[in-house]
């Protein structure tokens, strides 16, 4: 079992949502940047629990056709389509925790 306190700095949810009604169905957008960076700190690992930073780019698109009218409810086919991109330095983050590991014989 591991033990650990970790503080983090986020920005989150900068981006659009697109809404539209069609003759068809409805057409929705999104699109959202998250950000992350922050200090680390604890008692594992010697205290050196890292420096997580990294971000993320969600892009989403859903499409809604309506199918018939049954009374007061709509049969509705749906389908969507999500791209998600990811990036941040890991493998500094990684080495640094690695080779404080290796100068203190653990």
């Amino acid at each position: 079992m591991v033990n650990t306190s970790a503080w983090a700095t986020s920005i989150q949810q900068m981006g659009f949502n697109y809404s539209k009604d069609k003759g068809w169905g409805l057409v929705k957008l999104k699109s959202t940047f998250n950000y992350f960076s922050g200090y680390g700190w604890g008692k594992a690992n010697d205290g050196d629990v890292g420096t997580p930073e990294g971000w993320y780019w969600s892009n989403e698109a859903k499409l809604f056709y309506d199918v018939t009218d049954w009374g007061r409810s709509i049969q509705t086919v749906y389908t969507s389509i999500r791209r998600v991109d990811i990036g941040g330095d890991t493998l500094g983050i990684l080495a640094q925790v690695i080779t404080t590991k290796e100068r203190s014989g653990g």
